[in-house]
């Protein structure tokens, strides 16, 4: 959450992606569908052709911290290149304890895109060392800077739609972390400290942005109504948390005090 900008609009977050892919192919393995095993195969077959790697224990294996996918406000990146007033960012943040694991797994996925008509190019972003992805979407186009990633933190690799979002999430100056955002103490005050998940939206700043992004006014039918119902909610959060003995669920909404 101290990575996060304040004014994040979204965030879903959790533990261990890698050990749920894992799970999530043990599952599937567990049907003992041919189609189902076959697939499989070819999958775990094109991966180790393509990048020498093996999916689980070269891929999956590292991404075994917390993880969040998240949208937050950004002028720049791949949106706001096509669709000026919208400004969304979107990102997605991995912790490992296996920081050479993972920089040998993105080495390995550069030069596969690098041969396949993806610009593979590094560059510096407030001072950190980050990468760019970047390719032509239509035929006679110039190319588009489609996905950026650098690491924020020792043990966090932040990946992002457009490079140019990542200069809000490394090294930004002023920074004010959504962990210390008002609205956001606000949404998880009542819940556990000790969770397997959130998920978070700041209803404010989503709303205004997704307003600016549709081109609504106060002038637009049926907008006062709206704006009147869903300006009452402040924030909508959701965590789990889990014992031995149960599973919990807690559903939170923030509403605005009541106009007197």
């Amino acid at each position: 959450m101290s990575l996060l900008p304040a004014p994040t609009y979204l965030l879903s977050s959790a533990y261990d992606l890698g050990g749920f892919g894992i799970s999530l192919i043990r599952l599937f393995e567990s049907l003992d569908i041919e189609q189902v095993n076959t697939g499989l195969a070819l999958l775990d077959t094109t991966v180790t052709l393509a990048t020498g790697l093996d999916l689980e224990t070269d891929i999956l294996a590292w991404m075994d911290g917390a993880y969040g996918f998240f949208l937050f406000p950004s002028r720049e990146g791949l949106i706001s290149e096509f669709e000026p007033q919208i400004e969304l960012g979107i990102g997605l943040m991995l912790q490992t304890s296996d920081r050479p694991a993972a920089e040998a797994a993105l080495e390995a996925i550069d030069r596969v895109l690098a041969v396949n008509s993806v610009t593979v190019e590094p560059r510096t972003i407030n001072g950190a060392e980050a990468t760019r992805w970047e390719i032509a979407l239509a035929e006679d186009e110039e190319l588009s800077d489609v996905i950026g990633y650098g690491w924020p933190a020792d043990d966090v690799l932040s990946l992002t739609v457009g490079s140019q979002s990542l200069r809000r999430l490394l090294n930004p100056r002023p920074h004010e972390p959504l962990a210390e955002h008002t609205t956001f103490q606000n949404a998880i005050a009542p819940f556990p400290s000790d969770n397997d998940s959130y998920f978070y939206i700041n209803m404010g700043s989503t709303l205004s942005m997704l307003y600016r992004a549709i081109g609504v006014s106060p002038d637009t039918p049926f907008f006062l109504e709206i704006q009147r119902f869903l300006g009452t909610l402040h924030s909508i959060s959701l965590t789990t948390s889990q014992t031995t003995d149960y599973t919990q669920a807690d559903l939170f909404f923030v509403l605005a005090p009541a106009e007197e």
